[in-house]
């Protein structure tokens, strides 16, 4: 890969490849049911909320971060008293973050572009009443 200058080469090397979710965020993984999470409720935030979420990797290789963690709501419905509650829904809640996207320079393809994008990811659920 050639860079356009000394700065982009010197991201590149220090940090295009490097960049990883965290392995205690991938420990988050699971694939629990709404049913388990709403009898076990302990343990970190996204498995004690009324709302629970799992966290899945969204992978891109044009883009940095290359990995991002992703929630998915366990529940349809809200955990009350350890039961899930159908009168209330579960939603996911949507955060902006600023990657950088790496594109074929038009005039040289063995040189690239890096270009900051705005995008929406889930971070986690919440309870709410329905509409």
């Amino acid at each position: 890969m050639k860079a356009f200058n000394n700065g982009v080469g010197n991201f590149w090397r220090l940090y295009w490849n490097k960049l990883s979710v965290s392995k205690n965020l991938l420990s988050l993984q699971s694939t629990r049911t709404c049913e388990q999470v709403a009898k076990e409720m302990h343990g970190e935030q996204n498995n004690r909320a009324l709302s629970p979420w799992e966290y899945s990797i969204d992978r891109d290789d044009s883009r940095f971060p290359h990995e991002i963690a992703v929630a998915k709501c366990l529940c349809k419905g809200c955990i009350i008293n350890r039961r899930e509650n159908h009168s209330y829904n579960s939603v996911p809640v949507r955060a902006p973050l600023t990657v950088l996207m790496k594109t074929p320079c038009p005039s040289d393809p063995d040189k690239y572009v890096l270009r900051k994008n705005v995008i929406l990811i889930y971070v986690a659920c919440t309870c709410v009443s329905p509409m």
